[in-house]
């Protein structure tokens, strides 16, 4: 796969699978892009990328599924994360919110628990995609990612101004 429409017929003809019977070994290891649903939800609720050496599978399993990927370093909130750091979450001994994207998404519009509630609300309610792109760089994958969220428009991935995209 090498252009976004390569990319969009993946997607129209790949399955999705449940967070809930999501293991390590499922998920691939290569760099590539992953696209969430609510269960039974045509548009995606987030779309994200993955172009670290461990990919996709380290991106997914280690940290949108990993209960304790939080955040400690309060320099990194912001006013939108105060609910979250209210909930009297710890990570070793300092309050946390949640640190991936998805997941601190998740937590402020459904004002979720950061942690164990956020992962079991995901494992609960949504579907996954991943695209395996090894051949491409990180610029290449990134292209694809954004040109992906302008044709989509996945509600997650919406900044706090609606006609702008993160």
């Amino acid at each position: 796969m090498q252009t976004l429409d390569d990319v969009i017929t993946y997607l129209s003809s790949t399955p999705r699978t449940r967070a809930l019977t999501i293991e390590r070994a499922d998920l691939p290891p290569e760099p590539g892009l992953y696209l969430w649903f609510k269960n039974d939800r045509d548009q995606p609720s987030y779309l994200g990328k993955a172009t670290g050496r461990k990919g996709i599978r380290s991106r997914i399993w280690s940290q949108h599924l990993n209960p304790n990927y939080l955040e400690t370093r309060q320099e990194r909130w912001t006013k939108e994360d105060l609910p979250q750091a209210g909930c009297s979450v710890t990570k070793q001994g300092r309050p946390a919110i949640e640190k991936s994207a998805f997941r601190k998404a998740l937590a402020r519009k459904y004002g979720l628990v950061p942690g164990t509630p956020v992962v079991e609300f995901i494992r609960e309610r949504y579907e996954l995609i991943w695209i395996p792109l090894p051949e491409l760089d990180g610029s290449a994958t990134r292209e694809i990612e954004y040109g992906l969220i302008r044709k989509l428009i996945p509600i997650l991935n919406r900044s706090g101004n609606p006609g702008r995209i993160r």
